[in-house]
């Protein structure tokens, strides 16, 4: 299985992630796509546990940068963390309902309009319904 994860800046929930997959499945490829610091360079470790790291630059919506690190990484599934919400919509958008994402909602204080959490639950944009809602949902994103 591969699994890729999306945050802006790599956190230390991701590196507790990071060391639990790892012990569970070790033949699990770990992707990170980012913008920001590494895990080393925060914390000391946690580069290691991934098979590689992938920057997403200092783009502000990075959408082109994340569909190149979704093609780099071909991920089972993304994994994508907290802030700001505009990754993970720009991540469904680029998966094209075709690799679920996952938004990990640390702080339960993002992805609050209905349109965004049903997208990030239902991980579906095949649709025009579905199409309308990921615009609704990335300009709600862009608001928070």
């Amino acid at each position: 299985m591969r699994v890729l994860f999306l945050q802006r800046q790599p956190c230390i929930r991701a590196l507790k992630y990071a060391h639990g997959l790892r012990a569970a499945l070790p033949d699990l490829h770990l992707a990170f796509a980012y913008q920001g610091a590494t895990l080393d360079a925060l914390y000391g470790e946690g580069d290691e546990l991934f098979d590689e790291w992938i920057s997403l630059g200092h783009h502000p919506e990075p959408a082109g940068p994340i569909r190149r690190a979704i093609e780099r990484a071909r991920p089972d599934v993304i994994h994508s963390h907290n802030l700001p919400d505009l990754l993970t919509v720009l991540a469904i958008e680029a998966a094209g309902g075709r690799v679920p994402v996952i938004h990990d909602i640390h702080d339960l204080r993002k992805l609050v309009r209905r349109e965004a959490i049903s997208i990030a639950v239902l991980c579906r944009c095949q649709n025009s319904i579905g199409r309308r809602k990921v615009t609704n949902a990335r300009q709600n994103a862009r608001m928070m």
